[in-house]
């Protein structure tokens, strides 16, 4: 297969490697990691999912989950790569903590976080940006109030009389501005989230059907067209 099929990475791929902090200090290496997965989609919040073999039969009991080291409101960091050359793929908190006990099947502890501009959905808000005031304006201000996950923000051109959030979360008000203005809302690996102009430039990256496309899936709908 030519080389120029194969997705490049910073090391060979025959060891893929990872660590996981919480509160910046590396999980327990006792606890038996069963799988990691990191969502990650534009004008998204990402999402990160790690299911970890627990449970104690004859003593009835969930010895990692009893722990408390992953209990919601933990910060949770998620590194890969490959041979120990491991890059943050992904840094939020913990939002959910779930134990699973299936009958003649395995029992788990899956636990969910979330980069932190989840708080930017928790509540629905009123706004009004008076006279003047560009969407990139208007963003900043929002963004403004959620401290450290505040990133940087292109800016807008066009001004607006009045602009009113009315009934909306943060995070689902900046994503409409941002997509008014062909701006995309991208929550960053560093724990930021930044509003990014869309531009295309060359390809960095070739993918082929049948090596280095894992899944893949295309519709057409003429309804919609």
């Amino acid at each position: 297969m030519a080389s120029n099929r194969l997705v490049p990475t910073p090391a060979p791929s025959d060891l893929p490697t990872y660590d996981i902090l919480l509160d910046g200090s590396p999980i327990d290496d006792t606890y038996q990691v069963m799988a990691i997965t990191v969502t990650k989609t534009l004008n998204r919040i990402t999402e990160a999912e790690i299911i970890i073999l627990d449970g104690d039969v004859p003593k009835e009991t969930f010895p990692t989950s009893d722990t408390g080291d992953l209990d919601p409101g933990v910060t949770l960091e998620i590194k890969a790569g490959y041979h120990q050359n491991n890059t943050t793929i992904f840094k939020g908190t913990i939002i959910k903590h779930a134990i699973k006990a299936i009958q003649n099947d395995s029992f788990v502890l899956v636990v969910t976080a979330k980069h932190d501009a989840y708080q930017m959905a928790l509540a629905r808000n009123y706004r009004i940006f008076f006279k003047d005031k560009t969407d990139s304006d208007a963003i900043n201000t929002i963004m403004g109030d959620y401290g450290s996950v505040a990133g940087s923000v292109d800016s807008t051109s066009v001004t607006h009389e009045s602009l009113l959030q009315f009934n909306a979360t943060d995070w689902d008000f900046v994503v409409m501005r941002a997509e008014m203005n062909n701006m995309v809302v991208i929550c960053s690996d560093d724990g930021t989230a930044n509003v990014k102009k869309v531009s295309v430039n060359s390809a960095t990256l070739q993918l082929y059907f049948g090596s280095s496309i894992i899944e893949f899936e295309a519709e057409f709908d003429p309804r919609s067209s």
